[in-house]
């Protein structure tokens, strides 16, 4: 392992810095982004990758439908960016 703690092995951290983990209905769905990416780029990306699959017909028919939370706060769209709610690189990769 590579960062012992007292001698007790731990897990290395992530090396891809750009992952993101995200939960809907059961189902793990990984994206790539950038923290100066908006909150609205990374929404469509999930909805292109099928995301929408995890909720029933029709609940999820536009990327807009999808809320997304990073510490219990709601990331508003409005062009706000991944770095504006302070996500930080080394937290992206959740799994």
């Amino acid at each position: 392992m590579d960062m012992p703690f007292e001698g007790i092995p731990t897990v290395p951290p992530p090396k891809d810095r750009q992952r993101l983990a995200f939960f809907a209905g059961g189902c793990r769905y990984l994206v790539s982004a950038a923290p100066d990416e908006t909150v609205a780029a990374v929404k469509a990306k999930l909805f292109s990758g099928g995301i929408a699959r995890a909720y029933p017909p029709g609940e999820v028919a536009a990327p807009g439908d999808i809320e997304l939370y990073y510490a219990c706060v709601r990331m508003e769209e409005g062009g706000a960016r991944l770095e504006d709610y302070r996500v930080p690189a080394v937290s992206w990769r959740i799994s």
